[in-house]
């Protein structure tokens, strides 16, 4: 997920810092920053899908790569 937010945009679902150590704690701990926000143009259902993919809590996650690709689907 964070390489198509990444191919989509041109940037990282983060701000980084410039310190390696404050890079560990942003991933742990920051809110991703919304696609859309980057880039307005992509379809709602298809930032969701990444934004699932990417929730800091596993439990929010799609289930497996299966249900990702799935969640996909209609924007191939």
């Amino acid at each position: 997920a964070a390489t198509l937010y990444y191919l989509l945009t041109g940037r990282y679902v983060l701000d980084f810092e410039s310190s390696p150590a404050a890079q560990m704690i942003q991933i742990a701990t920051d809110p991703r920053v919304p696609i859309r926000e980057r880039r307005p143009d992509v379809p709602a259902g298809l930032a969701s899908a990444i934004e699932r993919a990417l929730a800091p809590d596993p439990s929010a996650r799609h289930a497996d790569v299966t249900a990702f690709r799935e969640a996909l689907k209609p924007f191939a």
